[in-house]
């Protein structure tokens, strides 16, 4: 098994249940967020998706418990692992 090392931009795109699409994304410069009409907006090559349904309150815990965590690109915290820690 041969491991693929992507460099670039990591973004979550979550579906909602009302209308289109919640685009969450960490940076450097902090947490962003945005409404998308479509997750063909993000632009970026697709590496992981999941068929997993997140009470909204769930969610929120997940996002909460993700605050103490200090995240750099290099270390053992970059930004992908942000999204990896939501799913697993």
């Amino acid at each position: 098994h041969q491991k693929q090392r992507l460099v670039g931009r990591t973004e979550l795109v979550l579906k909602t249940t009302v209308d289109g699409w919640l685009n969450l994304r960490l940076t450097a410069a902090g947490f962003e967020w945005e409404h998308l009409g479509s997750y063909r907006h993000t632009r970026l090559k697709v590496v992981s998706s999941s068929n997993k349904c997140v009470a909204m309150n769930a969610f929120r815990d997940l996002l909460r418990d993700q605050g103490p965590v200090d995240y750099a690109e290099g270390t053992r915290n970059d930004f992908a692992s942000f999204a990896k820690r939501l799913f697993n």
